[in-house]
């Protein structure tokens, strides 16, 4: 009894969750954002192209050793469509800083 309720409660928040997603367009076009990362701004540009993110783009990070961070969120997220990707180890600001500007980005994209 308790897995069959645990499957129709994670069925039900599936659902919501792609109801929301649907409702909630992107526009197209580029938008930039910006958060602070281990050694400075982090500025990032993100493309959004049939309302999804069809590119992320670090224009700007300080932090010379956080160039796995650079290459590997940002195809995350587009390979996703999300910006609730998984951080790269040992680079967990750096990380954070360009999902954070990835998001202010698409704050405005709405």
């Amino acid at each position: 009894m308790r897995n069959s309720m645990k499957k129709v409660i994670c069925i039900f928040v599936c659902l919501v969750l792609a109801a929301f997603a649907e409702t909630v367009a992107l526009k197209d076009g580029v938008y930039k954002g910006q958060a602070k990362g281990y050694k400075g701004p982090v500025r990032v540009a993100v493309t959004v192209k049939e309302g999804r993110i069809a590119g992320v783009k670090v224009i700007e990070c300080s932090d010379g050793r956080a160039k796995k961070v650079v290459k590997e969120i940002p195809r995350r997220i587009v390979s996703t469509n999300c910006v609730d990707v998984d951080i790269v180890s040992g680079a967990t600001l750096t990380s954070r800083a360009v999902k954070e500007a990835v998001r202010q980005a698409l704050g405005r994209a709405h």
